[in-house]
């Protein structure tokens, strides 16, 4: 909904859960890609000519959040919110693609409104 009303020319939404593409294209999305799609990646860099400017992942799963920094574009924006677990740890992956590329998380409800 956020995407629909910042206005930007395409917007994407990826799940394992097709059943939820139809609330996302009705949500604003532009684009609807399936995240157990093998070419996930390249499909997003193609779609929007390089990568997006910005990703928000939030499963919280650690293979999704490093799949979201390897279809960001180089000095675009990764958002993660969540883990799989109290007691995962992720470390945004630092070589190759991921340089010039910006991560920020909220993990576990810490962030609060109004801060």
């Amino acid at each position: 909904m956020a995407a629909k009303l910042a206005g930007p020319p395409r917007s994407s939404a990826s799940t394992i859960v097709k059943s939820k593409f139809a609330l996302a294209r009705e949500l604003g999305c532009t684009h609807t890609l399936s995240a157990r799609d093998d070419q996930l990646v390249t499909a997003v860099q193609e779609l929007t000519s390089g990568g997006v400017d910005y990703a928000f992942e939030v499963s919280g799963n650690r293979g999704a959040m490093t799949i979201a920094f390897d279809f960001t574009r180089r000095s675009g924006e990764v958002v993660c919110m969540g883990l799989e677990s109290l007691d995962a740890r992720f470390v945004p992956p630092h070589s190759g693609g991921s340089r010039g590329k910006g991560y920020s998380g909220h993990f576990h409800g810490e962030w609060q409104c109004g801060r």
